[in-house]
């Protein structure tokens, strides 16, 4: 393949990878970022992305082809170090300033070429939105999810300014109102949890919201009621999307919510979403593992050689892991650790195709099917005790920032 940077464009990041497409193609790139400065070879790079195909083909795949979805995972592709260098100058003003502490790696690298399902939708417009569910219920002897802590820990830590009025929680429930009321407030305030794009290009994020300012909120739904070309285009897509979407088996409740059932008492009750669909399958895929990180950390230290070797190299014997009622052996426990982690953390990719009727069809995909490295095992132990030490009664008094 001839690769050209020129026809390549900036399409998004986090805080591990970055990701490119070519409009032509319907093609993305997925490259790992590293600190500016530091070194990674080229050989890191490629194992890395090997294990996490592996892991996506051998094991996240199967799990999800249970509940009829799949994951389409991508190649491993060698690009030279010319079109590396040319690209991230050709991108670097399209990034956001509070990402570019971490950068492409100079000289050649390895990357995850695959389909780009903001334009998986041929001969039509696509919109598309990238939504990152989260954690879709509360841990044992708590009140408030894992999400709504962890806003409180990123204001403490000044990461932010205001916490998100989104609850995962709400948005996994049955209760079309509380459905419906989570995403609107991650529309409000979408963090690194929710990004819109029209044919491939961004129109709405934390990014845009943070280089145009609020009138960036506040035009959004005039522009989605432009783009699908009927009246209060916005509300009826979140309320099919959130249809389409499903809910998980419990219906939870989280203490940090915002939601008020009071406040739609005057409305109309719509019928309750059933338990399916992809919210459905991540949540049960979720719950895989109901040890502590501190639980699952002492069982890692107790692993052998050998075993800590299988945590590299994923296979299909960890669906035997995944599947098992009792009697779960010290690997077992840290590869249900691993499986539950990724799922709390995958994104959902879905296009939708607005008729002149009103009518909206989806399509969906699971993306972002990262495999955690063990490195950080001590890392979620460390955030779970920090966050076991937060008070919840604060938990739904910070201020909520209002946009649109």
């Amino acid at each position: 393949m001839h690769w050209d940077p020129q026809d390549w464009a900036y399409r998004a990041e986090g805080g591990k990878h970055l990701v490119v497409f070519n409009q032509s193609l319907r093609k993305v790139l997925r490259f790992i970022k590293a600190p500016i400065g530091s070194e990674r070879t080229l050989e890191e790079d490629k194992k890395e992305i090997q294990r996490r195909l592996r892991f996506e083909k051998q094991v996240v795949s199967p799990l999800l082809a249970e509940f009829g979805l799949k994951a389409d995972s991508g190649i491993l592709v060698s690009l030279p170090a010319e079109f590396c260098y040319h690209l991230s100058k050709r991108i670097s003003n399209d990034r956001p300033a509070a990402r570019k502490d971490k950068v492409i790696p100079p000289g050649a690298r390895f990357a995850v070429l695959q389909d780009d399902f903001c334009q998986n939708i041929p001969f039509t417009s696509n919109i598309a939105i990238e939504l990152k569910p989260k954690c879709s219920f509360v841990q044992p002897n708590r009140r408030s999810c894992q999400f709504c802590l962890t806003q409180l820990e990123k204001i403490r830590r000044g990461k932010y300014d205001s916490r998100s009025a989104y609850c995962p929680v709400d948005f996994f429930s049955s209760d079309p109102n509380r459905k419906r009321f989570a995403f609107a407030h991650l529309i409000q305030n979408p963090q690194n949890n929710l990004r819109f794009f029209c044919d491939g290009e961004l129109i709405y994020s934390m990014e845009t919201l943070e280089h145009v300012g609020a009138s960036c909120a506040k035009r959004f739904p005039q522009l989605i009621e432009k783009l699908c070309g009927f009246p209060n285009a916005l509300e009826k897509v979140v309320s099919a999307l959130c249809n389409a979407l499903g809910a998980s088996e419990n219906d939870e409740h989280c203490f940090s919510s915002l939601f008020k059932s009071e406040n739609f008492k005057n409305s109309e009750s719509p019928l309750p979403c059933t338990p399916s669909g992809p919210l459905h399958a991540l949540a049960a895929l979720q719950k895989t593992s109901s040890h502590s990180a501190n639980q699952v950390l002492e069982s890692f230290k107790r692993l052998s050689p050998k075993q800590v070797d299988d945590l590299e190299n994923p296979s299909k014997s960890w669906l035997v892991s995944a599947k098992k009622q009792s009697d779960l052996s010290d690997v077992d426990i840290v590869r249900r650790h691993l499986i539950s982690k990724t799922i709390k953390d995958c994104s959902l990719m879905i296009v939708f195709v607005p008729k002149k009727d009103g009518k909206i069809s989806f399509k969906m995909e699971i993306v972002d099917l990262d495999l955690k490295p063990t490195s950080k095992l001590l890392e979620h132990k460390t955030k779970e005790d920090a966050l076991l030490k937060i008070p919840e009664k604060n938990a739904s008094a910070t201020e909520i920032p209002n946009r649109l």
